[in-house]
């Protein structure tokens, strides 16, 4: 509703009024709405009082399950990240003739120098990673920092590999993600490692090792700016239960009592929220790499102050309010009394809008019974705009029928003067799957795309039959769109009409392209273009302003108008058809519509 400033007239012989207060029915305005507000404010500050603890509370829960998701997403996102620099290093020759030991001489230094070199970039591209390759038989390490190489390693016999190694050994998984790896010579903290491990395709004995690592001091970075970084602590279990990283220990330690077994998870999803317990608020997840228990606890104490700082606020606000609402009561008030120039302004609006509103006017006296009758007009106004517009639509789209069916016989005629049998069945399977299309049975003006775009490809099937190599298509579609709703016939036209204007002016080749995909704001943009002689720019200047019922017919055809008509009329501003090309480089036509699914759809726009 558009509010508009009106001026009314004062008996004759009287001054301006100065007066503060409002009087007659400004006044009786102003007092409602004082008194409404002051008994809503109240309300509102009880109710607000007594449910924003709840609210605040869940609100602030709903942050830690995202913060604690996010971290799981971040943490599967560095392993899987781990997985493709191990696949990478698994495929690089190098590392592949390492571990097969086919090499000799001078290829000897070669295979080292490449091997590491390629693990040393992994590990310079990727914070918080290092790579290994172990070879058990020739007792040889080689990691991406220099204190990890070494050809006189033994794999088993080491602390800091034997318990992964053991355990990996005796199973035949080729992919293991582990928490306990530590580096096997420079030792330190334990990582979080994806391990691939190389069997011998004749034995399945094991070859040797591919590691990739992730320092835990990442998830640390994680938790900073978080709930967990300072007001809690984050817990994870790897599969067995075993304690795989806390970003506090000694909360962990304090708290262990709070941390589940996995017994616990057993019978529940994966994601889980426990709020019984007496301190802490506890939120779970499953990481996909590993399967590992990401348990965080956050401090209610926290939660809390954040909800009587939050009824802090509320009072303060709503108390500020009320002092906005004594002065917008009054401004308000005035405006309300002059209702008749509110529908003076309101009635030139709807000139500009094309009938399309309500009059928005609460009143139960002479004006609001003017009000409702001149509402009432609108309604019948508005269903005759509906009917004329869909008279429109179905005589435009008729239109298009005849103009098809002549160019696909013509194909079709074209086939049989070859005596190409095969071709003539093959085309009129095309071409009856088009005629069924056409008949309309369903009696609807609207398809999916799916149907459209399957009517356009029976027509191409058809005409390449007839120009043979000579005409080449190409359809990019994005799958999910297929559907969505459209008008009938609206691409086989343009098409067509390509052919016609573009493919029988050529020597060479013709190619078209099909291109439907989303604009990324809801909507489908569908490019036909081609790579004809394109048209010259005059012309093409006067086709858009035809197309835009802004210039003349003159030597155009009313197809593609029929379709922008159609478009516009269907699904109105700012959907419809559009043309550009450049001389010498093709026609590219865009057509425009709104993202929409399932066939009943509203009719057009009012």
């Amino acid at each position: 509703m558009v509010i508009i400033r009106t001026q009314t007239r004062r008996p004759q012989g009287t001054g301006p009024s100065r007066r503060f207060l409002p009087t007659g029915i400004t006044k009786r305005m102003f007092l409602s709405v004082i008194g409404f507000g002051t008994v809503l404010i109240a309300l509102s500050t009880a109710v607000i009082a007594v449910i924003s603890s709840q609210y605040l509370s869940q609100n602030l829960r709903e942050q830690l399950d995202n913060q604690t998701r996010q971290i799981i997403h971040l943490y599967d996102q560095k392993m899987g990240s781990l997985s493709t620099s191990v696949i990478t290093a698994y495929n690089q020759s190098s590392i592949q003739a390492l571990f097969s030991g086919s090499y000799s001489g001078y290829q000897t230094y070669t295979v080292s120098r490449n091997s590491y070199n390629h693990i040393c970039a992994v590990s310079n591209i990727n914070r918080h990673t290092d790579m290994y390759l172990f070879i058990p038989r020739q007792n040889y390490v080689m990691g991406s920092s220099s204190g990890d190489v070494s050809s006189r390693f033994d794999i088993a016999a080491s602390p800091h590999t034997a318990p992964w190694y053991t355990e990996i050994s005796s199973t035949y998984s080729t992919v293991n993600i582990r928490a306990d790896f530590v580096p096997p010579i420079s030792g330190g903290e334990s990582r979080f490692a994806y391990i691939m491990t190389l069997h011998t395709p004749s034995d399945w004995t094991v070859k040797g090792f591919i590691v990739a690592t992730l320092e835990k001091d990442f998830l640390d970075e994680l938790l900073e700016g978080t709930f967990l970084e300072d007001r809690g602590f984050l817990v994870v279990l790897d599969p067995e239960g075993a304690l795989a990283y806390t970003s506090n220990p000694e909360l962990a330690q304090a708290n262990s009592h709070l941390i589940p077994a996995m017994e616990y998870f057993q019978e529940r999803p994966p994601l889980v929220r426990e709020n019984g317990l007496a301190r802490y608020y506890m939120v779970s997840d499953l990481s996909t790499y590993g399967e590992f228990r990401f348990i965080a606890f956050a401090d209610k104490s926290f939660l809390n102050a954040a909800v009587f700082q939050l009824l802090a606020v509320i009072f303060l606000v709503l108390w500020v309010l009320f002092l906005l609402m004594l002065a917008g009561g009054f401004f308000i008030s005035r405006q309300m009394s002059r209702p008749i120039r509110e529908i003076t302004a309101f009635i030139h609006q709807l000139e500009q809008d094309s009938f399309n509103g309500r009059l928005r006017l609460n009143a139960d006296d002479e004006i609001g019974d003017l009000a409702r009758s001149f509402n009432a007009m609108l309604d019948s106004v508005q269903e005759n705009q509906i009917l004329r517009r869909q008279a429109q639509l179905n005589s435009l789209q008729k239109q298009i029928s005849p103009h098809f069916l002549f160019n696909t016989l013509e194909t079709v005629k074209a086939l049989a003067i070859r005596k190409d049998t095969q071709g003539v069945c093959t085309a009129l399977q095309s071409l009856g799957d088009m005629f069924r299309y056409s008949t309309n049975r369903d009696n609807r003006s609207t398809t999916l795309l799916r149907s459209e775009l399957q009517h356009v490809q029976n027509y191409l099937h058809i005409q390449h039959m007839r120009f043979g190599k000579r005409l080449q298509y190409e359809l990019a579609v994005e799958e999910r769109l297929l559907d969505c709703v459209t008008l009938k016939f609206i691409l086989q036209p343009i098409v067509e009409n390509s052919l016609h204007y573009a493919m029988e002016g050529m020597d060479g080749s013709y190619l078209l392209r099909i291109s439907i995909q989303p604009t990324g704001q809801g909507d489908i943009r569908i490019q036909i273009a081609d790579n004809g002689p394109g048209i010259e720019a005059k012309k093409l200047r006067q086709i858009q302003l035809f197309l835009a019922n802004q210039g003349s017919q003159g030597e155009f055809g009313i197809g593609m108008k029929n379709i922008a008509q159609r478009l516009s009329l269907y699904f109105s501003e700012p959907y419809g058809l559009s043309i550009d090309s450049v001389e010498g480089t093709g026609v590219t036509v865009t057509l425009l519509l709104p993202e929409r699914r399932g066939l009943d759809v509203p009719r057009p726009a009012d």
